[in-house]
């Protein structure tokens, strides 16, 4: 059973922020969105009173961006692209094209486990959510899914996505700073600050992984009004049980 696209609020993001660091401050322009939920309940549910995190199954937490405008469009396309690939059954040579058939996918994988494996887990697990951030002519839309098919422990993944609704382009980080070793200055920083490291403390001490002991930048930043988000994922820095590692470095840096 799946319910698709229900519609829970509506906002408009108007990108009028001025923020230092960015290349361009341009005209403010308005875009609005909307939120809406897709569910896909697990066929081994048998409660309609049970949800996904209960009894498995798919629910993400969309935004869905104002199509009369090409950003919009261009938005909508690839944040549902992005669960469409998490959710895909790799093994399967079709590949999915909607995020209904991309369900299905995972959820007939699931079922095809405890087919051949009784004793796997019965229940597997996706709970995705887009969240909204935005920046003068920039809007940031981070995305994140956790994931459980089995194990001790379930998956989490984060990544952001940025474009400028100006120039319809997506960007990235390195688009909107015009001095990168300086931000890299302003980010080490911060994140020394937000673990209270001394300036004699080294990573190594503190449990993170940093090659060769030296700082480095996540391969996910975002940027909201106060500034730009550090995301460490899961093990890229740091053992699971330190969770993702975020970090914000203020313009003012």
């Amino acid at each position: 059973m799946a319910n698709i696209g229900t519609i829970l609020t509506a906002a408009t993001i108007w990108v009028a922020v001025v923020f230092s660091g960015c290349k361009e401050n341009i005209l403010t322009i308005p875009l609005a969105y909307s939120d809406a939920t897709f569910v896909m309940m697990s066929d081994t549910c048998t409660d309609s009173s049970c949800n996904v995190s209960d009894c498995g199954g798919v629910q993400i937490l969309l935004k869905r961006f104002d199509t009369t405008l090409p950003s919009g469009r261009m938005l909508n396309r690839e944040l549902t692209a992005f669960y469409i690939r998490k959710l895909a059954d790799s093994e399967r040579s079709q590949k999915p094209l909607t995020l209904l058939e991309a369900s299905r996918q995972f959820l007939q994988a699931a079922a095809d486990v405890r087919r051949e494996m009784p004793d796997a887990p019965t229940t597997w697990t996706a709970l995705g959510s887009d969240s909204v951030y935005r920046a003068d002519s920039i809007v940031c839309v981070g995305q994140s899914i956790y994931m459980y098919t089995g194990g001790a422990h379930g998956s989490n993944t984060t990544r952001y996505v940025t474009i400028n609704v100006n120039s319809n382009k997506f960007v990235t980080w390195r688009d909107l700073i015009r001095d990168t070793n300086r931000f890299r200055d302003a980010a080490e920083k911060a994140f020394r600050k937000e673990y209270g490291m001394t300036s004699s403390d080294t990573y190594e001490s503190r449990g993170f992984w940093f090659t060769d002991n030296r700082f480095s930048l996540p391969r996910e930043v975002g940027v909201n009004n106060r500034g730009y988000i550090l995301h460490y994922g899961q093990y890229e820095i740091a053992p699971y049980s330190m969770g993702e590692i975020v970090v914000s470095v203020p313009y003012t840096e």
